[in-house]
């Protein structure tokens, strides 16, 4: 099905909606994974062997909401995840490369404090950042999802959130508490 567009810019969870209830017929998942990837298809076949890319962007910022169906029949939940990973190609249908992003803060359970990223690019060391790179949204073509009510955590994280980022009260107790299980 085509990108539902608004404003320019297709999002996550309205393309997710189109697909449940798309051609009058009812699409959603038999259970809720714990993690999901979601491939948004670019690549556009125009007949006579010819395909071009899409470059509409794709917003996948907040919670996503994904349609479950109950035991019920055609009766759904909506199982909300939250975005950890994705990758996206820059380029057109016949060349390009592929960027990586890692969601690194903040944690699920602080899903409203800024968000952190560590992006990865060709052979570049990985480096941190705050805001998604030029392009990648209108590039972005996998989108891994957590289930938001199973996320563990581990213990020392809420030790660290107490403690301004790259604060440690002192390199001992960091690698200790980075240590635990």
């Amino acid at each position: 099905c085509a990108l539902p567009i608004s404003d320019g810019i297709a999002r996550l969870t309205d393309m997710l909606r189109r697909w449940h209830n798309d051609l009058g017929m009812y699409a959603g998942l038999l259970q809720a994974p714990e993690v999901l990837c979601v491939h948004v298809d670019r690549f556009i076949y125009e007949g006579h062997g010819r395909v071009r890319k899409t470059d509409t962007p794709v917003f996948f910022g907040g919670p996503i909401d994904v349609p479950v169906f109950t035991d019920d029949g055609l009766d759904c939940t909506w199982e909300r995840y939250q975005m950890t990973a994705a990758f996206a190609h820059q380029g057109d249908a016949a060349t390009g490369h592929y960027q990586a992003l890692l969601r690194t803060q903040p944690s699920i359970r602080h899903p409203d404090a800024d968000t952190y990223w560590l992006h990865c690019d060709d052979d570049r060391p990985p480096r941190p950042c705050r805001m998604l790179p030029h392009q990648f949204q209108e590039g972005v073509t996998c989108i891994w999802l957590c289930r938001q009510d199973i996320i563990d955590l581990h213990a020392w994280e809420e030790d660290l959130l107490t403690t301004p980022p790259g604060h440690a009260q002192n390199q001992d107790q960091l690698l200790k508490l980075l240590q635990q299980p």
